[in-house]
């Protein structure tokens, strides 16, 4: 079950405040969602889905404002072909048709097609909430990352079929602080929201509490797990920088041990470098405990960063060897000075 269906599952089972609320959410299921035609009966109104969430809350509210209800069928075709089809005609859907706002007579006496929204269906707030309601239950997706997921994104987004009736629809979500961008795309116009807390804000408008408390447990999990997850990352990477650290300062110390032996370093690296072999495993918080009162971490980098410089002149790699003894003397000669 998707996120978007959750929601809308929700919404459905809401009772509208009243016939004008009724009458405005139609609408706006009509006017995103329905397919306008005349047949040999008349006028006729069809709502395509693939279930039968929003249908069933067109023939609620077709029930509520005008006593009748309409066809409803349902086919299937394979999984992704399965299709609910609601339908009324002939008069009832004239008559719905023009007190949706979708259809009026011009001054010669012909009907227009209305683009946008009817301003006598959105004159109150709660009416405009029930019309964003039923915009969206016709024509609204809502994505929500899971708490696994990592690149997908928060989503609410609404596919209008012009440009007059998507600025409408900003216009309408503006006045109830909501403040959606629109965007002209091959099948239509999206209005989109992609800011978790705007999307929030939106679904507590249309009255899907439940689905809030959904979207803000799942934003609280991603940021709880994104947390997590950069404690590690910076506590992998202290380990790392850790262990290639004690790594360097083992080598170097072999390499006194083998060319010079410890005992050529002076006391304040000899102790040290004995103490490292011994606990090579340690990292430098752990290795300071081992170490006596008033001894820093910088301190002691500083020694280890002499050790590295002796080993490196004992290989060739600096100052100290030469050849055998002659650069064993030199070296105890350069040790003891420290």
């Amino acid at each position: 079950m998707t996120f978007s269906y959750t929601v809308k599952n929700e919404i459905v089972r809401l009772t509208p405040e009243s016939p004008e609320c009724a009458l405005s959410e139609l609408a706006g299921i009509i006017h995103a969602g329905g397919e306008l035609g005349i047949a040999s009966i008349g006028y006729y109104i069809e709502i395509v889905a693939g279930n039968d969430l929003i249908q069933k809350r067109a023939d609620m509210l077709m029930d509520k404002l005008y006593g009748v209800t309409g066809e409803f069928t349902a086919y299937e075709g394979g999984l992704k072909n399965q299709r609910c089809v609601w339908r009324i005609a002939g008069e009832i859907a004239f008559r719905v048709l023009q007190d949706c706002g979708l259809i009026r007579l011009s001054e010669d006496n012909l009907l227009q097609l209305i683009k946008g929204v009817d301003q006598y269906l959105v004159s109150e707030r709660a009416a405009i909430i029930s019309y964003i309601r039923g915009v969206f239950l016709s024509a609204g997706t809502v994505s929500a990352p899971s708490g696994q997921a990592r690149s997908a994104g928060y989503h609410l987004g609404m596919t209008l079929s012009n440009a007059e009736f998507a600025s409408d629809l900003q216009h309408l979500l503006a006045q109830c602080d909501i403040f959606a961008r629109g965007i002209e795309n091959k099948g239509g116009f999206i209005v989109y929201l992609k800011e978790r807390g705007a999307i929030s804000d939106m679904l507590a408008l249309m009255g899907a509490s439940r689905a809030v408390l959904k979207l803000n447990e799942t934003i609280i999990e991603r940021q709880v797990r994104n947390t997590v997850n950069r404690q590690t990352n910076f506590t992998g990477a202290n380990i790392s920088r850790s262990a290639n650290a004690a790594a360097a300062q083992i080598g170097a110390i072999r390499v006194i041990e083998r060319e010079a032996g410890l005992e050529a370093l002076p006391e304040s690296l000899k102790g040290l470098a004995k103490l490292r072999l011994q606990y090579p495993e340690y990292s430098m918080a752990e290795f300071l405990e081992l170490l006596p009162e008033g001894i820093t971490k910088s301190g002691v980098n500083h020694r280890f960063e002499k050790i590295i410089k002796l080993a490196a002149g004992l290989t060739g790699g600096g100052e100290g060897k030469s050849n055998g003894t002659e650069g064993n003397r030199s070296y105890k000669a350069r040790g003891n000075e420290q």
